[in-house]
């Protein structure tokens, strides 16, 4: 059995003569949800950006997969090369073959300096994922230390043609990072638990898309509450690591302002203000706001719903970010 590294994966949770992937653990997904609203506790199931990682010497393997919900896709990376999307049918359990290019086998020596290939499977929104070929005596800790992403449906990938059109996943490329994607679609709520399990993680620092999911939902006074908590115990927990704060309201504030009738303006604008206040107040070398004003500029980088970026806008977004946090850092 292959030595294989879980990435963005929080619990293992058996299934059959299989394993679900879960990106948060199983009693942080029972508290997710804030009165009607428990959307989180199916979100937190989808295997957003998860990974699995393994290095072997050979050219093609086989691994069993099964979609639970939804068509979906697998897709494969070798050595940082996208190499292939095998389409999974939901219910269906499947033995997929994956077989290496010929001219990549040929040539691999002209882009790595070791023997054998380091594979990586990348899963994608659509369907709970079940990974057979697999024993938890053989898993083992990913170990690089990544960036922490939690967010509303724009951050799990939501208005992208595919995962790999997410502002989430370019902006790991861009920034040449990992990140955990914690994007919980519709369902970003700040719960206490939710917070302190995000806390918890060993990481390089935090990226916080927040916003939109709370308008409504919850009253201002109440997310004051939970985004002081949320700032509060992160900074706490990593007083060192750079927490970036994306004040996503401010993009359909400025994306919307010729409109006559904006959806819950009202409210984004007490969001907005409090969300500035308390990081203005909190006044922590390690805690960056970041306007979400200019990260679309174009109306037609939102999709057809009018609130989750295109193609085209997730890529600006990912673009924009990876500069501004590049500036923030002092980086190349």
């Amino acid at each position: 059995m292959k030595k294989i590294a879980f990435f963005n994966v929080a619990e293992l949770k058996k299934y059959q003569d299989g394993y679900i992937l879960y990106r948060y653990p199983s009693d942080v997904i029972r508290t997710l949800g804030y009165h009607e609203n428990v959307k989180g506790r199916v979100k937190a199931k989808l295997p957003t950006m998860c990974e699995m990682r393994f290095h072997t010497e050979e050219t093609s393997f086989q691994m069993t997969f099964k979609a639970l919900d939804a068509d979906s896709h697998i897709h494969l990376y070798v050595e940082g090369f996208q190499s292939s999307s095998i389409p999974l049918k939901k219910g269906k359990k499947e033995k997929i073959t994956f077989t290496l290019h010929p001219r990549f086998v040929e040539h691999h020596k002209d882009v790595s300096d070791q023997d054998g290939y380091d594979i990586r499977f990348i899963f994608d929104n659509s369907s709970r994922i079940v990974c057979y070929d697999v024993d938890q005596e053989d898993i083992v800790e990913e170990k690089n230390l990544p960036y922490v992403l939690y967010g509303s449906s724009i951050s799990q990938g939501i208005g992208a043609h595919d995962i790999f059109h997410s502002y989430a996943f370019q902006l790991q490329q861009r920034l040449n990072v990992d990140i955990l994607n914690k994007g919980l679609s519709g369902s970003c709520l700040l719960e206490r638990k939710a917070i302190r399990y995000l806390s918890s993680l060993p990481c390089k620092g935090y990226i916080l898309e927040i916003g939109c999911n709370v308008r409504g939902v919850m009253e201002t006074e109440e997310f004051e509450k939970r985004f002081s908590y949320l700032i509060n115990t992160l900074v706490k927990a990593h007083p060192k690591e750079p927490i970036f704060v994306i004040n996503i309201l401010d993009m359909f504030e400025n994306l919307y302002k010729d409109f006559k009738d904006i959806p819950y303006h009202q409210k984004n604008l007490e969001i907005i203000r409090i969300i500035q206040e308390k990081i203005h107040k909190k006044r922590k070398k390690n805690l960056y706001l970041i306007s979400g004003k200019n990260l679309i500029e174009n109306i037609y980088g939102i999709s057809g719903d009018l609130l989750h970026p295109s193609d085209i806008g997730h890529e600006e977004m990912s673009i924009k970010l990876a500069k501004i946090i590049k500036e923030i850092l002092k980086e190349d």
